[in-house]
């Protein structure tokens, strides 16, 4: 088959098809990959397959059930699709709301996830750290000698020789 579309001038490709950036004609569908990997993950994927179709068409249906009952869907605040359709998210989420609150009450103390980046951030900022060293060394490096870029003409003249 190649050899026929190359004697006829056609080149094959193995590229992906071009998606437009206009999301209507997207070939592209992240969220039905998305819910596949979702399926290859769940503990009775059948790793060999489907023996029959009714078997294909009872796991889908189970699947399905999952999915829209038991499922929290981390996009839609972790509810899951039918609660947020019925409206019982609001409840959910009300009632997560004071149990979070009482938490808090009786901790006296909220940690929040700013507070933990800004301590990590301090961290790598501290002289013993990886970072702090690398950004040393770079410094040195661009130092008032100018080492660096004495370093950077060697590197050219080593090229210029070998050539």
């Amino acid at each position: 088959m190649k050899t026929t579309l190359e004697k006829l001038g056609i080149m094959a490709s193995y590229s992906r098809p071009r998606v437009s950036n206009d999301s209507n004609d997207s070939n592209d569908n992240p969220f039905s990959e998305a819910l596949f990997r979702t399926c290859k993950y769940r503990p009775d994927w059948p790793n060999k397959g489907f023996a029959t179709k009714v078997d294909a068409q009872a796991w889908v249906k189970s699947f399905v059930n999952w999915y829209n009952d038991e499922h929290l869907h981390s996009a839609i605040r972790f509810v899951t699709p039918n609660m947020r359709r019925g409206g019982s998210d609001r409840d959910a989420l009300a009632n997560r709301a004071i149990l979070y609150a009482n938490a808090r009450a009786k901790t006296g103390t909220m940690v929040r996830r700013n507070a933990q980046l800004a301590a990590r951030r301090s961290r790598l900022a501290e002289p013993g750290t990886r970072n702090q060293r690398a950004r040393n060394q770079r410094r040195r490096m661009k130092s008032a000698d100018n080492s660096f870029d004495k370093h950077r003409s060697l590197r050219t003249d080593l090229a210029i020789k070998k050539a």
